[in-house]
């Protein structure tokens, strides 16, 4: 047994050098030692057993305790123990050590053996992007601005804070005798400000002529520190923070002696507490959710834990998979999802864990990165869009014993980038909130309604509906559609193209003869000869009530939500068979369990009518306050039980989905935050959606 000696290393790796120095585990440890060196291997078992309970899932403690099983020819729990270990230390040679040996013929340890190897294994999809002239470096977190068009760069060891813009040109945007070490940085793009942990460690040069871990704020544009705001506790280590839409600042006391996240408040010298918990010992990366509800924090040791900002409950995220979430340095939060860097663990590693729909479990988990040489060691990053970038060989391992860098052991430190795969892939985005998109069936030419206002507001100034141009992989803009005029004071939205791209459907509040009310009616335009005729409303389906969502199956019958007297809730799905002469019967409330009794509005329906999917509020799946989408099916006639898609919902509002025929694809609008000023069309990734398709078959 070789790694009573070695598990101190693995102890370091997870910042717990002081362990040990806890009376009972230290005195049972020693025990089990004395045992294993004297051969009482039943001994040496119930001392590593002990160990185990009172210390948990410690690497070096559950190696020991697979040994001890081994050694007493416990092969199972042995071979159990042992997995633990290997998904933390895929790297450790455990297939050479002689406490094993009876498990060599042993088809558990063999496949133990294959697992080890493969954990092991590289795994390459993104690029390096950025290497810095300067092995001396030593960054550590990075920032990026799109309205400068530049990443932001801490160092630790020089402290100080470069920039380098689209070019690769590296300038000193701040330095100076007030900044200590530079770890988590943050753009604040709203307020043109950046935001950044500096603390003092032995690892920086030079004397600081501030021995407090702050926060700082910088000035954007020039450089200049606009406030400071400093730890209230003696030895804090402020490893890294977040920003709010509005500004808030959250930041992450990474001393374990004082596991603490911080608020930045204004007019306040020093960081308030925000929470504390003795769950807590090693807080290092942070991030807020889409709607900013929840703060996630990444404990080195004991996982990634999640603050409900309304009731101030702090839970552990719940993990029933594999996979460790210990050893976490970055986090950052991405459509649902936890993106991983982690450090702590061997090979080092960056995994995507998919959350469940109340964002308190993880689903599943992805490697975005793993085992890369340049990989040493990887530290934090920062989302661009889809694009993780992140400091990628950060060499805190370096330093010798007066914590000077040895230069021979270091490299030019690198930015890479690597995209995180995500089950949706933002398609369509602008400054503007897109409320719904209509697209041709060539898949080249998309009318979308967009307003100016904010999402879910009442009071929004009128939507229009534009037209724009597939170039490439982006839509150009080409202007208003015809009939829609920015000008008017009249709100155009809900376009839908007809599956054959000869009739176009949308809402409109405009007046025309014989209209009594002022809600919302539906209109039709028809192409001919390649134009879109002046549109004209559907008289026959209209009603003195409001109307929404217009859309047609193959055959040209049409469905829509409305809120009339017979209907069910706040809006209901109704159906218009198609006649001969292209008007339509008098419709009818659709059959089954797809009208609520809430609201069902933002309906498609498959060129088949053989399944639809609708937006509907008020259900016990939701997510969200204003709406979440579901699938149904139509079986004879009658829709059934809707289900809930939860690959898709949040709990902000997804809405319009459209059904492209000829590519199979999926898209709908969404506001991951009701109180955003965005909502961008994404399209669904089709391995995702062709589960509910095979589902229909």
């Amino acid at each position: 047994m070789k790694y009573f000696k070695a598990g101190i290393v693995l102890l370091i790796a997870f910042g717990l050098t002081s362990v040990f120095g806890q009376s009972d585990l230290q005195k049972i440890h020693d025990q089990g030692k004395k045992a294993y060196e004297a051969g009482d291997y039943v001994s040496f078992l119930d001392k590593m057993t002990q160990a185990n309970a009172l210390r948990p899932n410690h690497p070096s403690i559950l190696y020991n305790l697979a040994a001890a099983f081994a050694l007493n020819e416990r092969k199972q729990e042995s071979t159990n123990a042992l997995k633990k270990v290997i998904w933390m230390n895929a790297n450790l040679p455990f297939q050479k050590d002689e406490d094993f040996v009876g498990l060599a013929e042993y088809p558990l340890f063999q496949k133990l053996v294959e697992q080890a190897e493969h954990l092991s294994k590289e795994i390459r999809k993104g690029e390096t992007i950025i290497e810095l002239q300067d092995k001396l470096l030593h960054p550590e977190g990075i920032a990026y601005s799109e309205k400068k068009g530049k990443f932001y760069v801490g160092s630790v060891h020089q402290r100080k804070i470069l920039a380098v813009d689209k070019e690769g040109e590296v300038s000193e945007f701040a330095s100076g005798g007030h900044l200590n070490a530079i770890m988590g940085l943050k753009v604040d793009e709203k307020n043109q400000r950046l935001w950044a942990c500096s603390t003092p460690i032995a690892e920086m040069m030079g004397e600081s002529e501030n021995g407090t871990a702050q926060v700082v704020c910088f000035d954007l544009g020039t450089g200049e520190v606009l406030a400071s705001y400093s730890a209230p506790h003696d030895n804090a280590w402020l490893g890294d923070l977040t920003i709010s839409q509005e500004g808030d600042v959250y930041a992450s006391n990474s001393n374990a002696e004082q596991p603490i996240v911080y608020k930045v408040v204004e007019g306040e010298e020093k960081l308030q507490v925000l929470f504390e918990s003795p769950k807590l010992i090693s807080l290092q990366g942070i991030a807020l959710n889409s709607d900013e509800s929840v703060l996630f924090v990444a404990d080195y040791r004991e996982g990634i834990f999640r603050y409900h900002f309304e009731t101030a409950r702090l839970s552990a995220i719940k993990n029933n998979l594999q996979h460790p979430l210990k050893g976490i340095d970055g986090l950052y939060y991405h459509d649902g999802s936890l993106i991983a860097i982690h450090n702590g663990l061997r090979p080092f590693r960056i995994v995507k864990y998919q959350l469940n729909p109340p964002e308190d479990e993880i689903d599943s988990f992805e490697f975005i990165e793993k085992a890369l040489p340049e990989m040493n060691e990887p530290t934090l990053g920062v989302m661009v869009g889809d694009d993780l970038y992140y400091v990628t060989n950060s060499p805190w391992g370096a330093y010798d014993e007066e914590k000077k860098l040895k230069e021979s052991e270091i490299t030019n430190p690198i930015i890479r980038k690597v995209k995180v795969p995500s089950h949706l892939l933002r398609i369509f985005s602008t400054d503007a909130v897109e409320t719904s998109m209509a697209i041709t069936p060539d898949e080249k030419t998309a009318f979308v309604s967009r307003h100016t206002g904010k999402w879910g507001s009442r009071n929004n100034p009128p939507s229009t509906i534009y037209e724009y141009q597939k170039s490439g992989d982006s839509w150009e803009l080409l202007g208003p559609a015809f009939w829609s005029d920015p000008e008017d004071d009249v709100s155009d939205s809900d376009a839908f193209i007809s599956y054959d791209g000869m009739e176009f459907f949308f809402v409109s509040s405009r007046v025309y003869e014989g209209k009594t009310d002022s809600n919302r009616d539906i209109w039709k335009s028809i192409k001919k000869n390649g134009k879109w005729s002046p549109p004209e409303p559907v008289l026959e389906v209209n009603s003195s009530g409001y109307e929404a969502s217009p859309v047609t199956d193959k055959e040209g019958n049409l469905y829509f939500s409305s809120i009339r007297e017979e209907g069910k809730g706040l809006g209901d799905f109704y159906f218009a068979k198609r006649k001969e002469d292209g008007s339509y019967e008098q419709p009818k409330l659709l059959e089954g369990e797809v009208n609520g009794s809430s609201g069902e509005w933002n309906l498609l329906v498959s060129p088949n009518a053989d399944w639809m999917i609708f937006e509907s509020s008020g259900r016990k799946e939701g997510l969200s306050t204003y709406g979440d989408l579901y699938f149904s099916k139509n079986e004879d006639g009658e829709w059934t039980t809707p289900i809930h898609l939860k690959e898709i919902n949040s709990t902000g509002s997804e809405l319009n989905p459209r059904y492209l025929a000829a590519s199979k694809k999926l898209v709908f609008i969404s506001s991951k935050n009701l109180e955003s000023t965005n909502a961008d069309i994404y399209e669904i990734n089709s391995d995702v959606w062709n589960t509910y398709l095979k589902a229909n078959d």
